[in-house]
């Protein structure tokens, strides 16, 4: 059998964020779940943060998992998904978490 691309799911990290705060830490969700199969196939989900000051996510193997950002910066994410028999290509995601006093409270 020769091997083709149509058996392998498609990984998608969703879209690059940025999160403004100046309240720390602030709360991230990463999103795997416009990640697809082509068969169908029911997938499984590994997260791998590959820079950034590192964090912990809620579940590495989970569609949309969270994490605490302590301090501002630039956090990579890759995700890989697999239907069982083949993994997909790695997708990344880029957050920036960056203070932004007019978020601050007002009038105190």
């Amino acid at each position: 059998m020769k091997y083709s691309d149509n058996f392998r799911p498609l990984a998608d990290a969703g879209t690059d964020q940025l999160a403004e705060t100046t309240v720390f830490p602030i709360l991230v969700a990463l999103d795997g779940s416009a990640s697809s199969d082509p068969n169908g196939s029911i997938l499984t989900y590994h997260w791998n943060q590959i820079s950034g000051t590192p964090v912990s996510l809620s579940d590495a193997n989970a569609v949309q998992p969270t994490f605490d950002a302590f301090e501002v910066g630039t956090y990579i994410f890759e995700l890989i998904v697999n239907n069982g028999s083949f993994s997909s290509f790695p997708d990344t995601v880029t957050i920036v978490v960056k203070n932004d006093p007019s978020h601050s409270q007002r009038g105190r």
